[in-house]
């Protein structure tokens, strides 16, 4: 017997061994490592935009319009990084390289487009939430007139949004506020962290150069081979009247309005209302004066009067009663004995030794009874529900108990049905010779009938999640908010309702066990929140490279999940494509390349044209079945890369808002337009076209004359005016169609000789479901009588006798008609 030496190391045998083991065990889990890094991107991006897209809309319902783009050019350090790139005024500026400038197709007073970078730090986002999860920026576009305070209305968009085929996919067409886009994973176009481009657009597909040309036009589509983008947009929106004014963030004022509505309550019918002038009163400013002849040190913020009186101006007294100077015999005060003050009668105050209210042992406090002012005892706390049963929206029933947040009392019902798959017979599946067959097989699971999970008993598994609140013992009767799955993992139910496509679309339309591909046979569809039918997708491609035939793969729709083509892989586990299809076979071809391209040149769109034919060889050194080879021959053909023949063109600059002009100049008419710079095409080689050898013989444009024409107030411009209804109405608002006083450099006031519509009803309690029979007890609100909100529920009555109502449940608040 022999003994292997402690010393000696491992043989070339053992290495060998050790190593395809390791191979083994690693292969899948570094499969599986890329796919969770592509979701986490996926997912990165979807959140950033978001986030981004609320942010921009909480600057605009703050400020009263949207902010300027950033400069692309700019890194960390700059003064301006991450803010609005603003001129001297405080309007969006435009550089070459910094915000570019389109024009809109669009009519408007100011049909410029600024595109430049998220100013992520002007709207409070985190710097992580300014980059997609390909860690480059996201590129924000806006319509000039909604950066602008003044100019902000929800009609004066110019940005086009269109399709995968090019056909607007909003109405108005070429309406839209603003655009957000990432670039994808190719991000052609795309600014990285450094402010440098990270792919050049003249390289990126014809649908994607849409996202990056800096054109007025932004493509929005669904994900193929040739669009990989994802764009979010806003079009017409209303803002809130209130806002903070842009040159003093510590001012906040009423938007275009010189009046503050005044009254009536609830119970008091809608006739007409009492108005407060807004004024400034300079260093008193906020200061409510109720008399002329007070005296003002510095008494900002205060109210201050000479008497307080009723109605009739008979009962008054003097604040100094109350709130003077004990020393000067004035205000209020008790003595030690009696140290309590609870009321006051007569100009004096009511003292007493102790004060005290208390509930039976293990009740709680709920209130005290209007009437007599005594205390009210529960033995739950008020407000509070108890455990119910509710029917979702997705039809279901479901149990909900309540939990307290921030001191009132919510409850989740989770809901919806999953209709699950046949797993794959992958061993099947290995020994497959045809493609035919796999497709087929993959066919015929996805018709097959589905058995269905319920999917809503818990946050891991529910495909919609529903908020009900408790008011007052009762849950609402209807969802306070619903939100569904969107993704895969269980914290998306967690995320907020946003615009970005994580609100849920309940019910959407019903399913078929039986037959699962008669509804959204593509599984294209984002209106099917209730349920969720797992699907196959057998997905095949040309052989990467020169080989030949197809690769193929398997992805998988899954449940629990409400979002549309997110699709995980099911087959190959351990790789992204199977390639047993691929094989190799010699021959000779060419590819083909733009010339700008080969040359590397990078400059503006239309220096270099023409292509370049590269041939090759292929060869397979292993047989039939080995890996292709590819060899370029050397013998380029560059003859048709050319420096081209390209026209003259005008650059201009708009008139400003409100001005116009129109001459002749070069024989070309232009309108408003207040400076024009006429640029000729030159080829390095002389007069084009001239051939293309390398980049250096790229083309471009040179100003060779520079025109200025004076602008003139347009006395023909109008703007459309609207205000919403007023507090206690209903309706679309009133319009007046405006126009511009070229003597005072304003638009005119609204007035009845330039209304265009009006639109406002008084809000008022409708009844519902009547009560049988007579109640004597009243309900809270008064059928006909005006209510302030314009919305919500509740019950109503009527009196018809001394104790004798008639009731009503389902009772709403809503405009007369």
């Amino acid at each position: 017997m022999s003994y292997k030496d402690r010393n000696s190391g491992f043989t070339l045998v053992e290495m060998a061994i050790v190593l395809a083991i390791v191979g083994i065990i690693v292969a899948p889990a570094v499969g599986i490592y890329n796919l969770y890094q592509k979701n986490q991107r996926l997912e990165q991006t979807d959140f950033a935009m978001e986030e981004a897209l609320n942010a921009i809309n909480g600057f605009r319902t703050v400020y009263g319009r949207y902010p300027c783009p950033a400069r692309m050019d700019a890194v960390p350090g700059d003064v301006d990084y991450g803010y609005e790139f603003v001129d001297a005024a405080g309007d969006c500026d435009d550089g070459a390289g910094q915000v570019e400038v389109a024009n809109s197709v669009r009519a408007l007073p100011d049909d410029r487009i600024f595109i430049g970078s998220l100013p992520f730090r002007q709207i409070n986002l985190p710097f992580e939430l300014s980059h997609d999860g390909y860690r480059n920026r996201l590129t924000y576009a806006v319509t000039g007139l909604q950066t602008d305070d003044d100019t902000y209305e929800s009609n004066n968009g110019g940005i086009s949004i269109i399709d995968y085929n090019g056909v607007s996919a909003i109405d108005p067409a070429d309406s839209g506020h603003f655009v957000i886009v990432s670039h994808g994973e190719q991000f052609d176009g795309a600014v990285n962290y450094e402010g440098q481009f990270a792919g050049a657009c003249l390289n990126a597909t014809l649908r994607e150069q849409t996202n990056c040309n800096f054109s007025e036009a932004f493509r929005i589509a669904q994900k193929f081979d040739d669009f990989d983008d994802s764009v979010m947009y806003a079009v017409a929106d209303n803002i809130e009247h209130w806002q903070i004014q842009r040159t003093n963030d510590q001012n906040i004022h009423l938007r275009r309005s010189l009046n503050i509505a005044m009254g009536p309550d609830a119970s008091d019918p809608v006739v007409s209302f009492s108005s407060a002038e807004i004024q400034t009163q300079g260093s008193e400013d906020g200061t409510v004066k109720a008399s002329s002849d007070i005296t003002f040190v510095s008494t900002t913020g205060t109210f201050q009067a000479v008497q307080l009186c009723d109605d009739a101006a008979t009962n008054c007294f003097e604040p100094n009663v109350v709130g003077g100077q004990i020393a000067d015999g004035e205000g209020m005060e008790c003595p030690p004995a009696t140290p309590y003050l609870v009321g006051i009668a007569g100009s004096a105050p009511i003292c007493v030794a102790e004060v005290e209210f208390n509930c039976p042992a293990g009740d709680y406090v709920t209130g005290f009874d209007p009437a007599t002012g005594e205390l009210q005892c529960s033995t739950i706390p008020a407000g509070s529900c108890s455990d119910s049963t509710v029917t979702t929206a997705c039809g279901d029933s479901r149990n909900i108990t309540g939990f307290w947040d921030d001191g009132t009392m919510y409850a989740y019902a989770y809901t919806g049905e999953c209709y699950n798959i046949d797993g794959l017979d992958t061993v099947w599946l290995d020994a497959q010779t045809s493609l035919t067959d796999i497709s087929n097989y993959v066919d015929g699971l996805n018709n097959a009938p589905r058995t269905q999970t319920d999917c809503g008993t818990s946050i891991t598994d529910a495909l919609v999640r529903e908020t009900y609140e408790c008011s007052a013992g009762s849950w609402s009767g209807s969802p306070v908010r619903s939100i569904e799955r969107w993704d895969m993992t269980p914290h998306n139910l967690s995320h907020p309702p946003t615009t970005g496509g994580n609100t849920s679309e309940v019910p959407g339309p019903a399913f078929t066990p039986a037959t699962p591909m008669s509804v959204d046979p593509n599984n294209s569809s984002g209106s099917h929140d209730c349920w969720c039918r797992e699907d196959y997708l057998f997905d095949t491609e040309s052989c990467p490279g020169p080989a030949t035939g197809n690769r193929f793969r398997i992805l998988e729709h899954r449940c629990p999940a409400t979002r549309q083509n997110r699709w995980q892989r099911a087959y190959p586990a351990s790789s992204g494509w199977d390639t047993r299809f691929c094989g190799c076979s010699p021959y000779s071809d060419s590819d083909t390349v733009s010339c700008a391209s080969y040359f590397g040149y990078t400059g503006p769109s239309g220096g270099i044209t023409g292509n370049v034919i590269r041939p090759y060889d292929v060869s397979c050194p292993s047989g039939p079945t080995g890996s292709p080879v590819t060899t370029y021959t050397g013998a380029d053909d560059i003859s048709a890369c050319l420096c081209p023949a390209n026209p003259t063109s005008y650059a201009t600059t708009n008139c400003p808002p409100n001005t116009t002009n129109s001459f002749v100049y070069d024989g070309i008419t232009f309108t408003n337009k207040s400076q024009v710079r006429k640029r000729e095409w030159t080829c390095p080689g002389g007069p084009a076209p001239q051939p293309a050898t390398s980049a250096a013989d790229a083309g471009s444009y040179s100003i060779v004359d520079t025109y200025n024409e004076a602008c003139v107030c347009d006395a023909t411009a109008t703007t459309m005016y609207h205000e919403a209804c007023p507090a206690g109405e209903q309706g679309t608002g009133t319009t007046w169609e405006l126009a511009w006083d070229c003597a005072t450099s304003t638009w005119e006031a609204p007035s009845a000789t330039n209304l265009v519509s009006e639109d406002c009803h008084t809000c008022v309690w409708q009844t519902g479901t009547p009560r049988p029979g007579i109640q004597s007890i009243a309900a809270p609100e008064k059928a006909g009588a005006a209510c302030a909100s314009c919305s919500g529920s509740s019950s109503c009555y009527l009196q018809i006798g001394e104790n004798q109502f008639t009731v009503w449940d389902g009772c709403y608040c809503a405009g007369q008609p």
